[in-house]
């Protein structure tokens, strides 16, 4: 933003090119990136080796100097790099074929990618698919999720450790986490940093008059999720072991608590399951973040969430004022200057970008 308020004449260039590593943007955009992995669908999925590369990266005022990457060989010297998304994705896949058994077929890459790391390290392993579903879950509480969940994999593998799912759970939670610059707990990091998301995302809407809605938003799930990783550990593996999900009393408890953020799907008719414990309208804002970033960083001159607020005013038409025109095809922030705010032109003037001329090149 503060590289729009010093532009001159009322303007708002755009987009804005960070240079250089100013404040660290791009190093840490490239950091989220290498350690969510690659996004590719691979059908059959053969790896020939494993290996580890150290990537250098430049963090001003840190000591970190590299990210260590994992990366699956296979055929047709095709590489791929193994990290969140892939561990997530095949997280969800086990629990999902434990509660809905009926689904659909997968890719073996990103959704079966856990399982066939796991077998190439530590034949038997996945054998238990509980155990393999508390592993994803740990690593995906780190940093680097990739890399935890190989080494853990080779630590297990040397000690001819086959532990039990909650003996995973319990090991993360008793050691000092991996990759992190300092000495704190596992419980400890996750509080830390519970905290702190908690507050970075107040940040965006910072007037406590207008947006208590969303506050509540932010304070409430993140207060719920600290809650089950501190005082219900094995949560997960409940949920995976409560049976199909008309009758998961874990699933159930876990969705009225949380509901849920925006479902849109192929053919964008959008849904959300309500929560009990605030109101999950306002995760639209998160959505609208994301179309103003597009606008400012990639110069995008139109908002994706056209289809969602058409459906807005259907459902809430007592207080949901997005009525939709040409403006959110060729110029949303236009929309910050009239009466009617849609989300993206509540965040537009907020961010006190209202009224400038915007121009993209």
């Amino acid at each position: 933003m503060n590289e729009i308020y010093n532009q001159r004449n009322n303007e708002a260039i755009l987009p804005i090119n960070i240079k250089g590593n100013k404040f660290n943007i791009n190093q840490n955009i490239k950091i989220n990136t290498l350690c969510n992995g690659d996004y590719d669908e691979i059908g059959n999925l053969f790896i020939l080796d494993i290996k580890e590369k150290k990537l250098k990266i430049r963090i001003q005022g840190k000591i970190l100097k590299y990210i260590p990457m994992i990366y699956l060989r296979l055929p047709n010297d095709k590489k791929v790099c193994f990290g969140a998304r892939a561990i997530m994705e095949s997280m969800a896949y086990m629990i999902e074929k434990r509660i809905e058994p009926c689904g659909m077929p997968v890719c073996d890459y990103p959704y079966l990618s856990a399982q066939a790391v796991a077998d190439f390290v530590y034949p038997g392993f996945s054998a238990d698919d509980l155990r393999l579903i508390a592993l994803c879950d740990m690593c995906l509480q780190l940093s680097n999720p990739g890399k935890i969940f190989y080494h853990t994999l080779k630590e297990y593998k040397e000690m001819k450790k086959m532990p039990t799912p909650k003996e995973i759970y319990d090991d993360f939670y008793n050691r000092k986490p991996i990759g992190t610059f300092n000495a704190e707990s596992f419980v400890m990091g996750i509080i830390t940093h519970g905290i702190m998301t908690c507050e970075r995302l107040k940040l965006y809407l910072n007037d406590d008059k207008y947006f208590v809605g969303f506050k509540n938003l932010v304070n409430k799930p993140i207060g719920s999720a600290l809650n089950h990783r501190l005082n219900d550990r094995y949560f997960m593996l409940e949920l995976a072991q409560g049976g199909e999900f008309f009758h998961n009393n874990k699933l159930r408890k876990i969705m009225l608590e949380l509901g849920s953020p925006l479902i849109i799907d192929s053919l964008w008719n959008v849904s959300l399951l309500p929560s009990y414990l605030f109101d999950n309208y306002h995760f639209v804002y998160f959505y609208a973040i994301e179309q103003i970033y597009n606008t400012i960083a990639h110069g995008y001159n139109y908002c994706e969430l056209l289809e969602f607020c058409d459906i807005s005013r259907q459902n809430r038409p007592s207080s949901c004022l997005h009525y939709t025109d040409d403006r959110c095809f060729e110029e949303p922030w236009d929309r910050a200057t009239g009466p009617q705010l849609c989300p993206y032109a509540v965040l537009w003037k907020h961010w006190k970008l209202a009224g400038r001329n915007v121009i993209i090149k």
